[in-house]
């Protein structure tokens, strides 16, 4: 029994550090996280979702994440382990159809439309994957009774995590609810590091190392061919004036910029990276 605890005591260490050092759930194309890989053949842009189930796993389980060209305003979930699609993302309304295990196929062909239900809240990481295992030897996750009682260290209930959304696409960038670690230049050339996030119409630039924070209101988005623009105005203390960022649409995750305090006027530069979501 003492051997029984040790070993239970270690693992639990073992699983408070994965946890600690490795996401729940993320998002890659397998050069970056959140970033898409497009196939100009095929039509479609693909990325791939891992996530921990049960959340104690030492391993993530994998499904492939499709937008078609046919229909941009859709994300297909296709199971990597039972070769099936699940379900599929709505990007336009942020939520999710599940399909039922019945109606699930290999090939998006062989699914009638009217198998998928209206699209609802997101599901858990439980509910996207098979059941797990009730024993998996190899990772010590068997469940150990001992005077009727399981051990919650060695619970492999599906987990409760709620799924997240898939990385933002050119035509649905959700830049209006972003957050980017930022940097713009002042007159004598040095660097202000700012956190800006955006809520809609309006936001907030947060200083680094100061308690001071800027507002970002006015904000509208407009799309061009190659980029999406962002403009505004911010205030400061007793200072104003205007902001224009343009964001890649081959690169979601970053923009280039500049700031002034008339419009049309530069005084400086302004360019971000977006924050993990």
């Amino acid at each position: 029994i003492l051997l029984i605890f040790i070993l239970l005591s270690s693992i639990s260490e073992v699983f408070a550090q994965v946890q600690l050092q490795h996401p729940d759930q993320f998002y890659t194309n397998g050069d970056k996280t959140d970033g898409w890989t497009r196939d100009s053949e095929k039509r479609l842009r693909s990325t791939f979702w891992f996530a921990k189930n049960p959340e104690n796993s030492l391993e993530y389980q994998q499904q492939i994440v499709i937008v078609y060209d046919d229909a941009p305003d859709k994300a297909y979930y296709f199971d990597s382990t039972t070769k099936k699609f699940i379900g599929r993302f709505d990007l336009a309304s942020e939520q999710y159809s599940l399909l039922r295990p019945e109606y699930r196929r290999g090939r998006i062909e062989e699914i009638d439309e009217s198998w998928f239900p209206p699209p609802s809240n997101l599901p858990t990481i439980g509910e996207m994957f098979e059941p797990p295992p009730v024993c998996v030897q190899e990772h010590f996750l068997c469940l150990i009774e001992t005077d009727n009682e399981i051990n919650p260290a060695t619970d492999v209930r599906p987990s409760s995590i709620k799924m997240m959304m898939p990385p933002p696409t050119a035509k649905f960038p959700r830049l209006h609810e972003s957050s980017w670690d930022t940097s713009y230049t002042t007159d004598d050339g040095s660097h202000v590091r700012a956190r800006v996030d955006f809520k809609g119409s309006r936001g907030a630039y947060r200083l680094a190392g100061s308690e001071a924070v800027g507002d970002l209101f006015n904000i509208q988005y407009s799309s061009g061919q190659d980029a999406i623009s962002i403009t505004g105005q911010w205030s400061l203390s007793n200072n104003g004036g205007y902001f224009l960022f343009s964001v890649p649409k081959d690169n979601m995750d970053v923009f280039w910029g500049e700031w002034g305090f008339v419009r049309h006027s530069i005084y400086g530069t302004w360019s971000g990276i977006r924050r993990p979501r």
